[in-house]
């Protein structure tokens, strides 16, 4: 009966140390969780504190960081001519009052109801798809439109 004791007491004990070793583990996990999201606030914060030192230092010739600020202009060039690349092909553009992306040939925005300024950029036209009539001036506009695209008419 002794060595059915000492058994007993051997799995006892070693459960207990996996059940320890266990929860030691998930500890250890949450803890490194917990880790990771404080060093994620702290890059976001380096990053924010180096786009605030660009915005206000960018235009300085004299500054440590000059080599720099012009890698990222001429970043943001490259960026701004792509985006402008991508709304060729989509025969889009951009609103200039509120940022939305509206067909090429409209002459009101459909979001805001601005009177867009016409361009005359190089574009491959694709037919719009359109669904509804204005009540105004009977024009065929986009059934998620909040302005008419042809006289500016709000739509309900």
């Amino acid at each position: 009966m002794a060595f059915f004791d000492k058994v007993g007491e051997t799995i006892s004990s070693k459960s207990k140390d996996v059940i320890k070793k266990a929860k030691d583990l998930a500890e250890i996990s949450s803890l490194n969780g917990q880790i990771n999201s404080q060093e994620e606030v702290i890059n976001k914060t380096y990053s924010e504190i180096g786009q605030t030192y660009f915005e206000i230092h960018k235009d300085l010739t004299d500054d440590i960081y000059a080599t720099q600020c012009d890698i990222i202009k001429i970043a943001l060039e490259k960026i701004q001519h792509l985006k402008q690349d991508i709304n060729s092909i989509k025969n889009a553009q951009i609103c200039p009052n509120c940022g939305a992306e509206i067909a090429t040939e409209v002459v009101f925005c459909s979001v805001c109801g601005i009177k867009i300024v016409a361009q005359t950029p190089e574009v491959i036209k694709v037919p719009v798809v359109v669904t509804k009539a204005c009540p105004q001036c009977g024009a065929t506009i986009s059934d998620d439109s909040a302005f008419c695209t042809s006289c500016g008419e709000k739509l309900s």
